[in-house]
């Protein structure tokens, strides 16, 4: 029986949520995704990156991340994808939505063109309709930074727990670490960056006796911090152990199981969720006196949250393991980060902003949009005179990709992008060759032709839809068992280990058939082409993808050898930004009517 909390209330419409992001970040943080699977009844999440914003309307738009766009070193892609996100935030307002960011962290903790993404920050704060602060620290801090934000809409909304969140570990983590047991284990993880003090850390705890702890770091860092660890001489230490990588989902359990504490030398910060991760696991924290770090020990207790005063140093870093030697385990209640409270709470929130809107006078929703107006010009003004090359850039981003009529929309490269493989508008399958030969086999393969090719695929799926029978050669054994699921009766795959004018490129030679296509798009591609020739009909066309590419050559010029014309294709590529060149060799008479 569902709760009855968590149903549709009668004269309660269903709200539809684009976030930012809603479920794709999963790998790297859960949250999203547990906050979003928790909704109540009447809420719906759509991923921001994957819907076609324009053709929709939003009644929420929710950010959670936006200073992300802003850590880049160019000063074009920053103001491209910040102005991007500017003129979405505007569409959703325009059409009657609301825009709300959950305060994760005060402003970008990675800034290398500073000036210019500061201002670019404050103008995204400003166009926001609502704030959820994670805890009442957050809220104040932030409002006294970004005084814009004190006449907003808000909400305190903790952060949830993330008990359950990760696989129970299997096997024994001790040994699988190779972690001897008997010493206090401090575990540093999360993503590695500058801002998490890592270094500060390994600092102060090569001032201590290697026999009172060992220290465990799994996180996979930045290139600056790689280099950081790379030419510290405590982390050669034998009581330093190190998980430089990306952590999968099996493992986080294992190492918290392992650690005695989790220790966070957080140099500044706001909010933390590795600190909620660590009390979700059953771990005690160690911190500096920072951000929302003070009120997460008010709330939970100092057996729980150990705060110090910075810099950490190894006297400090003693006064740790002391308390850790002598704390007791007591009881440790998050029942009020339940993802299902979390969520209702958010949930109230979007309607507070939704019926506050409904009761807006034309009048005043007029003079919002009004408002907006200026703002728009006034950056469009300073960017031309600032930086007027932004602006071409931006117009002809504007052109290729938010026109609708565009020719990247049109040949669906845009919905390939969206989608992560190529297809058309429709999302229907294409060959990942240039737009220029799909063209031409959209208009002249025709149901009586046969086709033989080298390589499988997507061109395999869109040459099936449109010809009379297709047969591939593919040498990856995983590839050809994913595909040969999805493959059409009239398609029939071929595996044959890839080689150098051996059995891959005589595959074609042990079919019966001769082929009206031969599509060279795999492996060996030269020695292809001189077999295939042999299997063409007396009509037959022979498509040599990617010979733009020197190594081609030879096959090229061995068809001419034989008679054979020429003739390229060259375009933008499904997937890709670059350009890419397919070759047609063909007899006068041919099928194709070239």
């Amino acid at each position: 029986m569902s709760d009855p909390n968590l149903e549709l209330k009668p004269g309660q419409a269903t709200l539809r949520v684009l976030a930012s992001p809603a479920r794709k970040n999963k790998a790297n943080n859960p949250f999203n995704c547990l906050l979003y699977d928790a909704m109540p009844a009447g809420i719906e999440v759509f991923e921001f990156a994957t819907t076609p914003l324009n053709e929709q309307h939003w009644d929420i738009l929710h950010l959670h991340w936006p200073d992300l766009m802003l850590r880049h070193n160019s000063l074009l892609r920053i103001h491209i994808k910040a102005w991007t996100l500017l003129r979405k935030m505007a569409e959703v307002q325009r059409r009657g939505g609301k825009v709300v960011w959950t305060a994760h962290n005060v402003e970008p903790h990675k800034m290398p063109l500073r000036f210019f993404a500061l201002r670019l920050w404050h103008q995204i704060l400003h166009t926001l309709d609502g704030v959820i602060y994670l805890n009442g620290q957050g809220q104040k801090q932030l409002q006294e930074l970004y005084p814009s934000l004190r006449h907003k809409p808000s909400a305190i909304i903790p952060h949830g727990h993330y008990i359950g969140a990760y696989p129970p570990c299997n096997g024994t983590p001790f040994q699988q670490l190779g972690i001897e047991r008997g010493k206090t284990n401090l575990l540093f993880f999360g993503k590695i960056r500058f801002h998490k003090g890592l270094s500060s850390l390994l600092e102060a705890f090569g001032g201590i006796q290697q026999d009172r702890a060992n220290l465990i770091i799994a996180g996979q860092p930045d290139e600056r911090e790689q280099a950081n660890i790379g030419s510290s001489p405590y982390v050669k230490s034998g009581n330093v152990k190190t998980l430089l990588r990306h952590i999968k989902d099996t493992e986080v359990s294992g190492l918290f199981q392992v650690a005695d504490a989790v220790i966070l030398p957080y140099r500044n910060i706001l909010n933390s969720g590795t600190a909620i991760l660590a009390l979700s696991m059953q771990r005690p924290i160690v911190a500096p006196r920072v951000g929302s770090l003070p009120e997460l020990q008010k709330t939970y207790g100092e057996n729980w949250v150990f705060l110090y005063d910075q810099p950490l140093t190894p006297q400090g870093l003693e006064k740790v393991l002391d308390w850790l030697s002598k704390r007791e385990t007591t009881a440790l209640d998050l029942s009020q980060l339940n993802w299902e409270i979390v969520a209702r709470q958010t949930a109230d929130f979007y309607r507070q902003l939704v019926d506050t809107a409904a009761e807006e006078t034309p009048t005043s929703a007029d003079s919002s949009k009004d408002r907006q107006i200026p703002m728009k010009t006034n950056i469009k003004k300073w960017l031309k005179n600032v930086m007027p090359g932004v602006v071409a850039h931006y117009r002809a981003y504007q052109s290729l990709l938010l026109r609708r009529k565009s020719y990247l929309r049109q040949v669906g490269w845009l919905n390939s992008i969206k989608l992560g493989y190529p297809c058309d508008n429709d999302g229907s399958p294409l060959p990942w060759m240039n737009y220029a030969i799909i063209a031409v086999c959209k208009d002249r393969i025709a149901r009586e032709h046969t086709i033989f090719e080298y390589g499988s695929g997507y061109s395999t799926l869109f040459f099936a839809q449109r010809a009379k029978s297709i047969v591939a050669v593919e040498y990856d054994r995983h590839w050809f068992e994913h595909l040969s699921g999805k493959i059409p009766a009239n398609a029939r795959l071929i595996f044959q280990k890839n080689d150098i004018d051996g059995d891959y490129c005589r595959t074609i030679l042990s079919t019966s058939d001769s082929y009206d296509i031969v599509i060279v798009d795999g492996r060996d591609r030269v020695n292809c082409v001189k077999q295939g020739l042999k299997k063409l009909s007396a009509q037959g066309v022979m498509l040599l993808d990617d010979s733009h590419r020197e190594e081609y050559i030879e096959g090229i010029n061995y068809a001419k050898g034989q008679g054979f014309k020429i003739l390229s294709f060259t375009g933008l590529k499904p997937l890709w930004h670059k350009g890419g060149t397919t070759t047609l060799i063909y007899r006068a008479e041919n099928c194709l009517q070239i």
